[in-house]
């Protein structure tokens, strides 16, 4: 169903109200992000609540894809926004901080999709900043699941292993066992695979940046 709630920005660089104008995908984002964030929402519930994943929705925050009208018309509602509300927003109030603080206890929480389900546990970092040129992440994997899989785009992604071992698997290298405390800095343009390697569970960070900053 979520395909069907998208189009990528790239070719719909715009998206009309019924009652207004037209905003680019970027002023757009810029304004949902100010609005999920003055609601004191996260992006995994307000995802979740309109049937989109987390990255989907960080991706339109970001300017990266254009919502079809009902999915707009979803994310509102999640939001309890009208399209008045929406259009009507100063340019000055888009992009007031650049800043963004995430702590283990208090200050900004940060979302939590559950590891049990997929594999792997996905921790969106600083998440309420849209049109950021990095995406950072932090990823909880479990050996016994399937891992996770990324990459296929244009861009660059840098691991760095928190805890535990992850095994990086992507065309064109051979596979790599990454231990705590080691790093990779590679292109994304080839898929790849990300799997734990511990019991216990593995952590790692990953940042994606580029022009198209985003991990599927």
């Amino acid at each position: 169903m979520a395909d069907q709630l998208l189009c990528d920005a790239g070719t719909a660089r715009s998206t009309r109200s019924p009652r207004r104008g037209m905003l680019s995908a970027t002023d757009l984002g810029a304004r949902l992000n100010r609005l999920r964030c003055h609601a004191g929402r996260l992006l995994p519930a307000v995802a979740a609540q309109v049937g989109l994943s987390t990255l989907q929705l960080e991706k339109i925050e970001a300017g990266l894809l254009s919502p079809r009208i009902d999915a707009l018309h979803r994310i509102l509602t999640a939001l309890a926004v009208s399209f008045d509300t929406l259009f009507g927003m100063p340019d000055q109030d888009l992009h007031l901080c650049r800043c963004s603080v995430t702590r283990v206890t208090g200050g900004h929480a940060v979302g939590v999709m559950d590891p049990g389900a997929m594999g792997f546990g996905d921790y969106p970092v600083a998440s309420e900043l849209a049109n950021k040129q990095m995406l950072p992440t932090l990823i909880t994997l479990h050996r016994e699941m399937n891992g996770i899989s990324g990459g296929g785009h244009p861009g660059e992604v840098f691991l760095l292993v928190l805890q535990g071992q992850v095994v990086l698997r992507s065309e064109g290298y051979v596979p790599m066992t990454l231990v705590q405390g080691d790093s990779v800095y590679f292109d994304a343009n080839s898929p790849y695979r990300l799997a734990g390697g511990s019991a216990d569970g593995d952590e790692l960070l990953r940042i994606c940046a580029g022009a198209y900053a985003y991990c599927r």
